[in-house]
């Protein structure tokens, strides 16, 4: 099957983007012949077909100049150069199916068009709340927030969702409204779900449920074979931002004894919560930085517990599938679509914002013949459910019907 992948990035830049790369390679293994669509970018990977890719400015930060943050503006609801691109690639490769990832901004929906007069089906993997939150994320900057799951999107500018700033705040929102309004996205065939939280959050926002597919994402994380080393120290992946929760973590980790904690990622948020732990617990707190795959692997290891504490809805965070691949045991919050990772019984799950509650969940873990037993299982829930050949029979079983039901006519 010839496939076209889509994201505005053709480099690891973001889950989106990531994803894409590593289905089609997936996919290129399995005998699919893949191209990629992107925005133009001297970064980016190279591509058969990267002279036709549109020219387009970034959006943060954003482009010097009057005149282009007004073209950068328009074209994030429709862009006449990217529909042009896209004609021009569709009809060069002819694919069978187009897999749409993050095509927000520099893209835009406008891609579809030329897509859809050409009878090829479409599906997009929804790798977050966009077309339901005008800010990607169910959440206002404070806390999480389903103001414009109906709709009113004017709730975005109210509660100035977009860094506190109401004008930017006022572009998403008309965005996401201009593009329900006038159904940009209904030419797609089917939105594939990770969660079932996201399918769920959809058809409250008025999404017809057959259009909405759940495929959760898989991991390429070698699942581990034998005991895993473990430690006694708590680990935290992910970014430094309010909605990750890491303040509720150190919080908790400081309660007496003061508990090891290793911090691994980078954020707005790395210096306020820096002085929070030197306020806490300066000699058992210790940030590690943006680590790559391998260090993280590696850090997964040697943890006693992988605690992600979100007081914000999830998707479908791999690093709770990565570190269930390793056998570790693991905590999440009871929020959004991290609980059905750790399902029957492949970690422990607490409400947001309980510093004592979560202190209570990692001690539990000191329970070493528990604490094995939860990798056990996690290890086995990745196995059955979140390997690559598991996710690419969901994803070409989903290709083939649609390509059949396209010529069969009835689509």
């Amino acid at each position: 099957m010839r496939v076209l992948q889509v994201d505005k990035f053709l480099r690891r830049f973001g889950g989106a983007a990531a994803y894409m790369l590593d289905l089609g390679d997936q996919l290129q293994q399995r005998g699919h012949e893949v191209e990629y669509f992107a925005a133009a970018h001297p970064d980016n990977l190279p591509g058969t077909f990267e002279q036709l890719f549109p020219a387009v400015d970034d959006y943060e930060p954003p482009p010097p100049g009057l005149s282009r943050k007004l073209r950068a503006g328009a074209g994030m609801f429709w862009s006449r150069p990217a529909a042009r691109a896209m004609a021009a690639v569709v009809d060069e490769f002819r694919p069978d199916i187009v897999h749409l990832h993050n095509i927000y901004h520099q893209l835009s929906p406008s891609i579809l068009a030329p897509i859809e007069q050409r009878g090829i089906p479409m599906v997009m993997t929804l790798h977050d709340f966009k077309l339901i939150c005008p800010t990607y994320r169910l959440h206002d900057g404070r806390e999480s927030c389903e103001a414009c799951l109906g709709g009113g999107f004017q709730n975005a500018v109210l509660r100035r969702c977009k860094s506190g700033s109401i004008m930017s705040s006022a572009v998403l929102a008309a965005e996401t409204a201009v593009h329900r309004r006038f159904g940009a996205y209904d030419a797609i065939d089917r939105l594939v779900c990770p969660s079932e939280f996201l399918r769920n959050k959809l058809i409250e926002a008025g999404f017809e449920s057959g259009r909405l597919q759940h495929i959760p994402n898989f991991t390429s994380t070698p699942l581990l074979n034998g005991p895993r080393p473990g430690g006694t120290a708590v680990l935290s992946l992910g970014r430094l931002s309010q909605e990750k929760g890491i303040d509720t973590l150190i919080r908790a980790c400081a309660l007496e004894p003061a508990r090891p904690l290793r911090i691994a990622g980078d954020g707005r948020l790395a210096e306020p919560l820096r002085q929070l732990a030197t306020e806490l617990a300066p000699d058992t707190t210790e940030f590690l930085g943006q680590l790559s795959s391998a260090e993280a692997l590696a850090e997964i290891d040697v943890a006693g517990s992988v605690v992600f504490p979100a007081r914000g809805y999830e998707n479908m965070p791999l690093a709770i599938v990565e570190a269930l691949a390793r056998k570790a045991p693991v905590i999440v919050t009871d929020i959004g679509g991290s609980p059905e990772v750790v399902a029957d019984g492949c970690g422990l799950t607490v409400e947001p914002d309980d510093p004592e509650a979560l202190r209570r969940a990692i001690d539990q873990l000191d329970d070493r013949s528990f604490a094995a037993t939860l990798g056990e299982q996690g290890a086995q829930r990745v196995a059955e459910l979140y390997t690559p050949e598991v996710h690419l029979k969901r994803v070409e079983r989903l290709y083939e019907e649609l390509r059949c039901v396209t010529t069969s006519g009835r689509r």
